[in-house]
């Protein structure tokens, strides 16, 4: 028996990420004078280690079927 597994991969460069990846989100204020709320984040890996590119955020499937349209993964095909 095996089992799907969806494995992180670059937007920018189609290899996957054979790593941890984590994504975290806190919200702070402002200032203290004006106790406005911004969303701070940290994706770690911060870029991928192939191309270098910085990650700014994190797409999940949603829903089954899942279309794969990658079909150059880690092969080295550009």
């Amino acid at each position: 028996m095996a089992d799907i597994l969806f494995a992180p991969v670059c937007s920018n460069c189609h290899k996957a990420l054979l790593c941890d990846v984590d994504y975290e989100e806190w919200v702070e204020p402002i200032t203290v004078s004006k106790p406005e709320l911004f969303k701070r984040y940290n994706i770690t890996p911060y870029s991928c280690p192939f191309c270098g590119e910085i990650f700014t955020r994190i797409e999940m499937p949603k829903k089954l079927p899942y279309k794969n349209t990658i079909s150059e993964i880690n092969r080295g095909e550009n």
